[in-house]
């Protein structure tokens, strides 16, 4: 991984953290690898980083998704205790380089500090905050394809207020899996069934997920299609042919 920022990343001096899923770092043994059809979160922390999309890679048989985050967003503990991803990120041994220390010396107090009331509160705060933005963005969405997508943030913002407010870091893909387990140990089982229906998720039996898995799979193939026709060359792009053969794809039957 150090090799792979130092060349691939083009950053010396940045600092890795793996974004664990579960809050832990996990070392998969020879005799239980791990899955392939996950990927391998990572937050690269530089100086002067800019906000953007997280970039996917492959790398020695792994699936790398990695987004650059600004040193000034590690700036104190205070700042990383109070937002939900970094705090989780922090809070367990997730370091995978630090060649100034910083990280290190962050890590010692967010652990220490992380199920401190006030903190836990402070990245409630910040879950019901981007749920409030989901909610906004609905009601004000110009066409149906914005309201989907505030739709996705107020889903994620809700299901990760749940897994703050239990110490566990949010997750996206994972979110209502997570969610589940978490109202199921509460007593609160019902609130799944409602966070459902206003995902519109509700009434899905398996088979009609399975349909729209295949729908999924011939527009992705039909869009590699078109790119390649648009780049006017015969060199294959980065992904493959045919989703079915992606790893991506086992990932996502194995949460269905």
């Amino acid at each position: 991984m150090v090799r792979w920022i130092q060349t691939t990343a083009g950053a010396r001096n940045a600092g890795l953290l793996w974004r664990a899923p579960d809050g832990r770092v996990e070392l998969h043994a020879e005799r239980d690898p791990f899955p392939t059809y996950n990927d391998v979160d990572l937050n690269l922390v530089v100086k002067g980083a800019q906000a953007g999309e997280p970039r996917d890679i492959s790398y020695q048989g792994l699936m790398l998704e990695y987004g650059s985050l600004s040193v000034e967003r590690y700036r104190s503990s205070q700042m990383v205790l109070s937002d939900p991803e970094l705090a989780s990120n922090l809070a367990v041994d997730s370091i995978l380089s630090d060649p100034t220390g910083m990280l290190a010396a962050l890590h010692t107090t967010v652990a220490k500090e992380y199920s401190q009331r006030k903190w836990v509160l402070a990245r409630c705060e910040a879950e019901k905050h981007q749920a409030r933005q989901g909610l906004e963005g609905i009601r004000q969405a110009g066409s149906l394809v914005e309201a989907v997508f505030s739709l996705g943030t107020l889903i994620v913002g809700s299901t990760g207020f749940i897994a703050v407010a239990n110490l566990k870091p949010p997750t996206h893909r994972r979110c209502l899996i997570l969610l589940k387990g978490l109202l199921e140990k509460h007593g609160s089982a019902d609130l799944q069934e409602a966070i459902l229906k206003l995902s519109g998720f509700a009434h899905l039996h398996s088979g009609q997920v399975e349909a729209y898995l295949q729908d999924c799979a011939e527009i992705f193939e039909r869009a590699v299609q078109v790119t390649q026709m648009l780049r006017k060359t015969k060199r294959p792009i980065s992904r493959p042919r045919s989703i079915t053969c992606c790893p991506t794809w086992d990932g996502v039957r194995s949460i269905m």
